[in-house]
């Protein structure tokens, strides 16, 4: 950058396709196994389940039989869809402040767009019903009763109509869907010499969005569409943000031939928000023409998605070695490691009141809150143990 050798800028303006993995279609597959939960009235109390009209059946899962059916099974993926993509923007520069040392400091933008999920589609007017804006869904206000520091809070979740079609999903691009990330990352790095290396990185960055990025919800099977209240406070920070990262590394040579090395990280806690599953009324869904078969209660964010954090956590690795020669017949290295050096551990409280809440009726306070079960209570405890280990490597 200044004629010198030792500066360099970067940058880098693009867009990136993602695939469209086999495993979006995997679900479909009719010879899958699949299950599904009725009741059942035995109407002619032979103690065994008849056929349909001999008996009465009610399908109470919110996923449809009719997928099975070749007629809906051979339509369940958008012919036009399309492979989700990223925008990205990055900026850097790099600089040898010193000979063998560089520090590094570079800007990233990201924007998902045209995300896969699976989405409420009515089949027979080839209309998407997945917003509240639909006709199907009725809106329903209250307010969730405040505990501990978690205050009242109030929240509108939508309710299926009688006449609301089956609940089939078509696999297609969400345009309301959505990911975003920018993030500031300060490298440096001494190079090995002089008997030693240490390098490390500081990343200062935000992810957010309404779509979760996480392995298990990247392909199809995320809540995304499936309901209304998909969107009830789902814009926020994401469950893999992590504000603040921080690595370091190292490798020095010690006398008499010890090698030590480390690796030290150290990041913010995981995001999320106080949860509660509604249970609609039964007078007021009577009166408003509400399914409480498919649709009886549904689990909500009460405040916006990653409005709280877990613990910060933070590990450190070290590895010692030493090398013998054994002349023509090669060498043998003796090498220890202690993984968890600090013996840092976490335990894990439920902090999530979570529960249910059952109100009298629409835009009241009055009603019945039952916290979760294990709300306060000791889950687990990570990183419980420092472990040592001691191997021996032969080479010729």
């Amino acid at each position: 950058m200044f004629g010198n050798g030792k500066t360099a800028l970067k940058l880098q303006v693009g867009r990136f396709s993602s695939w469209l993995y086999s495993s979006f279609f995997m679900s479909y597959n009719p010879i899958r196994l699949s299950s599904y939960t009725f009741n059942w009235w035995d109407l002619n109390g032979n103690g065994k389940p008849d056929e349909a009209g001999i008996d009465k059946y009610v399908v109470v899962t919110t996923r449809s039989p009719l997928v099975m059916l070749r007629d809906y099974w051979s339509r369940l993926v958008d012919k036009n869809l399309k492979a989700t993509y990223d925008d990205q923007i990055t900026i850097g520069i790099d600089h040898e402040l010193f000979p063998n040392f560089r520090v590094g400091l570079s800007y990233q933008y990201k924007h998902k767009k045209n995300i896969v999920d699976d989405a409420l589609y009515d089949f027979n007017t080839g209309q998407f019903w997945y917003m509240p804006d639909s006709p199907y869904w009725v809106p329903f206000t209250t307010t969730i009763p405040a505990i501990d520091n978690f205050p009242a809070a109030q929240v509108t979740l939508y309710y299926p109509t009688k006449n609301a079609p089956e609940m089939l999903r078509l696999l297609t691009n969400i345009p309301e869907a959505y990911r975003k990330y920018w993030g500031f990352d300060f490298t440096f790095e001494k190079r090995f010499s002089h008997g030693w290396h240490l390098g490390g990185s500081v990343t200062y960055s935000k992810t957010w969005g309404n779509h979760p990025g996480d392995y298990g919800n990247i392909f199809g099977y995320a809540g995304t569409a499936n309901t209304a209240n998909w969107v009830v406070n789902a814009d926020g920070r994401l469950g893999d943000d992590r504000p603040l990262v921080i690595k370091l590394y190292g490798t020095f040579n010690l006398p008499y031939g010890f090698v030590a090395s480390f690796y030290y990280n150290h990041y913010s806690g995981t995001p999320w928000q106080r949860t509660c599953t509604i249970y609609v009324p039964s007078a007021w869904a009577a009166a408003n023409n509400v399914d409480t078969v498919r649709g009886a209660s549904y689990t909500v964010n009460v405040e916006p998605q990653g409005s709280r954090r877990n613990y910060t956590y933070q590990n450190c690795d070290a590895r010692l070695d030493k090398r013998f020669n054994i002349g023509r017949f090669g060498y043998f290295s003796v090498i220890f490691e202690v993984y968890n050096l600090f013996g840092t551990h976490y335990v894990n409280v439920t902090q999530n009141p979570g529960g249910t809440w059952r109100p009298v009726d629409n835009n009241t306070t009055v009603g019945t809150y039952t916290p979760s079960a294990n709300y306060k209570r000791v889950t687990s405890i990570s990183n419980l143990s420092r472990t040592f280990q001691i191997s021996l490597r032969y080479g010729f």
